[in-house]
């Protein structure tokens, strides 16, 4: 694959463990499935606090103890580890 779609594509379908012709069956139900049954609490820990943190800069929750950088550098944190 040379595009960047369809290096994205090939690399889900690697991941799911399904062949590129089949792409059509990944879905929402499928991706939480593999999610399950892949991943540790830590990981799914993680991703809830990266999930909030997100909310938080959205605007959507206040969270009163920390400004806008400090906010952003838990996120950075947390993506990149």
């Amino acid at each position: 694959m040379l595009s960047p779609i369809g290096r994205n594509a090939q690399a889900c379908c690697d991941f799911y463990g399904i062949p590129f012709g089949n792409f059509g069956i990944v879905s929402k139900r499928l991706a939480r499935t593999v999610f399950h049954r892949n991943s540790s609490q830590s990981d799914a820990d993680e991703i809830r606090t990266i999930k909030e943190l997100l909310s938080v800069k959205a605007g959507l929750v206040a969270l009163s103890s920390f400004d806008a950088s400090q906010v952003d550098f838990m996120i950075q944190t947390l993506c990149t580890q």
